[in-house]
């Protein structure tokens, strides 16, 4: 069922002509993402208004821009409380610190209250402040303080994902990870030895740059690092490990392993694991209830292993 269907391009909105009150057509476009097709215009009663973004932050009323070339406008406010908190809850998230326990409610308590303005404060929350807040008794707070506790010893491309680095997902994290070892050799790196890492392209590389040559973000990063120590991964060599040069598409549901075992499977043994198929990819790996990946695979000629074979091939 879809739930909710972003319209965040003002563009978009004027050329659908979509405004508030409308009824409309959506679909799932690449069946994943709801998409507005258009207005059911004779369902309109005359009563629609058309919409405009707003010229200042709801939130903290500072300007707002839209940069050339992006169809987004963002508050250009970095301590806005809106943006706090959702780099907070990203921050927290199971694939990033997986903080238990700090969930949006609770986020939003934390930052309203003051007790939380950059990630470090997380780690100096006193049990005393979290019984003031709502929903929170003895045991609640201590699970959540020991939550806390737990995650000071983070694997490095979980820190790097949590931070919210524009354009830098997972993925790409666990790359950076494995290709610096720590985000203090991060510091010092330009945008032209960023794109000579694999997988690394002009706007992930502009993004890390511009994060790394920022004062107030690598302060509070410096700050992070005195409260967490995060682990980090044997750094690869380029085409080290028995699955180097390797490409592997992971689809279905395998017996006992799950995605990001798997991946993990992979990566550490030198190969790479890709969302698509293509005629570069060299195994698909494939489990119960396969998707479409599987018969695309079948029609390029990918060889297609089970999670045992794959497992054999790693012994």
């Amino acid at each position: 069922t879809v739930r909710r269907a972003t319209l965040h391009n003002q563009d978009e909105i004027d050329r659908k002509d979509i405004r508030i009150g409308d009824q409309v057509l959506i679909q799932r476009a690449g069946d994943v993402i709801p998409e507005v097709v258009k207005v059911i215009t004779e369902a309109r009663t005359g009563l629609e208004k058309k919409f405009r973004l707003p010229p200042a932050c709801p939130v903290c009323h500072s300007i707002v821009r839209r940069k050339e070339g992006e169809a987004i406008t963002r508050c250009m406010n970095y301590n806005c409380d809106a943006q706090l908190k959702e780099r907070i809850r990203h921050f927290v998230q199971i694939d990033a610190l997986n903080i238990e326990g700090l969930g949006e409610k609770i986020v939003e308590q934390l930052v309203d209250r003051g007790l939380v303005r950059r990630f470090t404060d997380l780690f100096t929350i006193k049990k005393e402040q979290l019984l003031e807040l709502e929903g929170f008794a003895e045991k609640s707070s201590t699970n959540l303080l020991n939550s806390i506790e737990f995650a000071k010893r983070p694997e490095l491309h979980r820190l790097i994902f949590g931070l919210g680095i524009r354009h830098i997902g997972e993925k790409t994290a666990k790359t950076l990870a494995h290709s610096f070892g720590s985000l203090d050799s991060m510091l010092d790196v330009n945008e032209e030895e960023f794109q000579k890492i694999h997988e690394i392209g002009p706007e992930m590389a502009k993004s890390l740059t511009q994060y790394f040559q920022d004062h107030e973000q690598v302060s509070d990063l410096c700050s992070l690092l005195k409260q967490v120590q995060p682990q980090s991964p044997s750094v690869r060599k380029s085409g080290e490990g028995k699955l180097a040069g390797k490409i592997f598409v992971l689809t279905g549901t395998f017996p006992t392993l799950s995605r990001n075992e798997a991946t993990r499977l992979v990566e550490e043994n030198g190969g790479r694991v890709s969302s698509s198929v293509s005629k570069k990819t060299t195994y698909i790996i494939s489990g119960e209830d396969a998707g479409s990946k599987l018969d695309k695979g079948k029609a390029l000629g990918v060889l297609i292993i089970n999670e045992e074979e794959f497992l054999e091939i790693i012994r």
